[in-house]
């Protein structure tokens, strides 16, 4: 097996895009140092005794040596891609060639400036270009031993699902080839792993690392896996659709399909919502994001808000790979299908799955923000309701759709209502989609980044951290910005205006976000107005939004967000909808007594959820037992950036699993958020008590995965308490 060289292609490509934008920088400046001087009167003393004849020959070496590193940018950053990695590098080998020949240029340049005596300010110049042109030579020679590096452990043609990819992982095209690298991780004792779209923590979806090597972080969106010699999947190349001849709703996907658009992954016409829909067909619920891949969405138990209507209506069967290699379809009729919906990835590979789908249609809904006094507020939140304003239990049983955003925060208490109902498909339709910012691309963005800014002030103490973490954030949004104009106005514009637009930008915020760094008491203080500002009650100047849309445009409510620009991460606590009253007033009480350590920031998000028969979902019920009405989900946010683990013992997290735990209300936690990082015999036994098929599914576990290829430390700790 090749060693995993850990060189992603998005690594080698932000290295290019890194290399142009500093050779870009440095013809600039050569070209400002070599015409500003004569202009404003101090003409360079180069060719005092040439004449034109000097002038013209150092003319016609500057330009060439300037027009090729031209080249090199212009290739770098509008032409580069992963079919053009050769092309590139024979440019960029000839491009460190010819800077080191001009660096030799102009290091004569500098001995002859000393015969002759030439002003101070022109020895400098020189020496500065001279050094800016080492600098480039020598960060080409980096980035060419960096593309030889990434050309020589590309996969080779034929074999690209069995040879290990330059990312890390595996890419199989075909059933067949996940097989056998299941067989190998049997046959050989490694552990094998499948990622979808990375939304999971990252611990609970890859292999252990290798004996010295260090473990992935354990945050979402991370897309590099642990080096070492065992065995981590994508499946983005294992995407097909396959139609049932005879009944025209019932389709086999390929696991690796993503349920909507994955931005710079995959589009939204790749995907499977957008392909049933041209068909005619629909699933009955989604989430708050599509980007996962369908294996991945079902395999965590992940769900949307309704009582309603319930997504596993829509699934028939799986196929799955065991631990031996053994392939097989589990439908409705076999006892272990419902060890499969939620099987975190412990029973096999699932490599296809059969759906029957739902008639197509439309949602259409509202968005309303209101305080949360009972007076105010159009839903009684903490009681049992009143004669016209339902409990929030009547409240989430009564609405085919809904999500409440709750900022518990003193003097900023209020809630977000998104709510939609169903809508027959008619023609001609015309969208009006849900818009959780701005409906304007830039202003989204610059509310997106202005929440970053204010998070990273907010939950990091180090100043120099902070601004770390500012600067990336601002190289996200310059990326995305630039996509977006791009997109419209041509791909060289769509930069220069982003960069000019991000560069400005950076420079009117530049102090104020040092002042609030330093003194980070001030936006403590006025985080109440600032909520008021970003989340204001609705009004007639914040009218309500209304929005009528395709269901999976905005359904999945949050697509919107920038996972990485507004990196989010959170647990996601399920608990029985029939105490829902009990559930609120221990978190109101608990957000009033303990105030900031317990709001955070953030906002939090409350849901409900369909009671389910997978035997590891948070939400299963056997009918008799006290989630047999469905759940009620609290989901509580963690920025990214911030300082700490939230899931360790007496971290953040801790706090609200302590406060459901004494006041004796079960509870489930999303298997893809954050779990407990500490106790684990304790948690696994109190997992098991509130699981009653976990022993079950356990046991079958062991059965189908005889030399544990698909366990892995983190999920033995956590499942057995090992």
């Amino acid at each position: 097996m090749k060693v995993n060289t850990k060189i992603e292609w998005s690594n080698i490509e932000w290295w290019v895009h890194f290399y142009a934008y500093i050779t870009l920088a440095v013809v600039i400046y050569g070209i400002l140092a070599a015409h500003v001087p004569a202009i404003i009167g101090h003409p360079w003393t180069t060719c005092d005794e040439g004449g034109v004849g000097c002038i013209v020959t150092i003319h016609l070496f500057d330009v060439s040596m300037t027009l090729f590193n031209s080249l090199l940018v212009w290739y770098g950053l509008w032409r580069f891609s992963s079919i053009r990695v050769n092309s590139f590098l024979l440019l960029l080998v000839i491009g460190v060639a010819v800077n080191f020949v001009f660096f030799s240029f102009e290091c004569s340049l500098i001995f002859d400036s000393f015969d002759r005596n030439a002003p101070t300010w022109e020895i400098v110049a020189l020496f500065s270009i001279a050094i800016l042109l080492l600098g480039g030579a020598c960060l080409g020679t980096f980035l060419v031993l960096k593309l030889v590096l990434y050309i020589q452990y590309l996969p080779k043609p034929g074999q690209e699902g069995l040879e290990l990819g330059i990312d890390g992982y595996y890419h199989p095209k075909t059933e067949e080839e996940i097989v056998a690298l299941v067989k190998k991780a049997y046959k050989e004792n490694l552990q094998v792993r499948c990622r979808g779209a990375a939304h999971s923590v990252a611990q609970s979806i890859y292999t252990n690392p290798g004996k010295g090597q260090p473990a992935v972080p354990n945050k979402v969106s991370e897309d590099t896996p642990p080096n070492g010699p065992n065995i981590n999947i994508m499946l983005d190349q294992f995407k097909k659709l396959t139609w049932d001849n005879d009944e025209p709703n019932v389709v086999e996907a390929e696991s690796g399909i993503n349920l909507g658009a994955d931005p710079g992954k995959s589009t939204l016409e790749e995907s499977f919502l957008w392909k049933i829909w041209q068909k005619g067909w629909a699933l009955e619920d989604l989430g708050g994001i599509t980007h996962q891949t369908i294996s991945g969405f079902m395999m965590t138990g992940s769900a949307g808000g309704t009582l309603m209507y319930d997504l596993v209506d829509n699934i028939e069967a799986f196929r799955i790979i065991d631990g031996t290699g053994a392939v097989a379809w589990i439908d409705k009729t076999n006892p272990e299908f419902f060890a499969m919906g939620t099987s975190l990835g412990l029973m096999g590979i699932i490599t296809k799955i059969r759906f029957k789908l739902s008639p197509k249609y439309y949602i259409k809904g509202q968005e309303e923000t209101t305080p949360t006094a009972l007076a105010d507020c159009q839903i009684d939140l903490f009681g049992s309701g009143t004669a016209d304003k339902p409990s929030l239990e009547t409240f989430f049983k009564e609405t085919p759709y809904t999500r409440i955003m709750w900022w518990p925060q003193a003097g900023s208490e209020r809630i977000v209502t998104w709510s939609a109902s169903r809508e027959t498909p008619y023609e001609p339709f015309t969208p009006n989609p849900y818009h959780e910012f701005s409906p304007s691309g830039l202003l989204t963005k610059l509310e997106e980044l202005a929440a970053a800014i204010l998070y990273t002030i907010l939950g990091i103490t180090s100043f120099i951290k902070i601004l770390a973490n500012i600067l990336h954030d601002f190289s996200r949004f310059r990326s995305i910005l630039g996509k977006q104009w791009g997109a419209s106005i041509g791909g060289f514009l769509g930069f220069v205006f982003s960069f000019l637009f991000t560069l400005i930008l950076g420079i009117i915020a530049f102090v104020p976000i040092c002042i609030l760094a330093i003194f980070r008491g001030i936006p403590l203080y006025f985080l109440p107005k600032v909520i008021n500002i970003i989340q204001p009650l609705t009004s007639d100047k914040n009218p309500l939004k209304e929005f009528n849309d395709y269901y999976y445009s905005s359904l999945p409510m949050d697509n919107v967000v920038d996972d990485i620009l507004m990196g989010t991460e959170f647990t996601e606590i399920w608990l029985p909808l029939d105490r829902t009253e009990e559930v609120m007033n221990l978190l109101h009480t608990h957000y009033k007594k303990n105030g900031y350590p317990a709001t955070g920031a953030f906002s939090n998000e409350l849901y409900a959820g369909h009671p389910s028969s997978f035997w590891m979902h948070q939400g299963y019920t056997d009918g008799t037992d006290a989630f047999k009405n469905g759940t009620i989900r609290v989901d509580l946010f963690w920025y990214t950036a911030n300082d700490g683990t939230p899931n360790g013992k007496g971290e953040y997290y801790d706090q609200f699993w302590k406060l459901f735990r004494d006041a004796g209300i079960p509870f489930r936690l999303h298997w893809g958020k954050f779990v407990p990082d500490y106790d684990f015999k304790d948690w696994a036994a109190y997992y098991q008590t509130n699981l009653p098929k976990m022993s079950d599914f356990l046991t079958l576990r062991e059965q189908r995965d005889p030399n544990n290829v698909f366990l892995t430390t983190y999920w033995e700790k956590r499942l057995y308490g090992i």
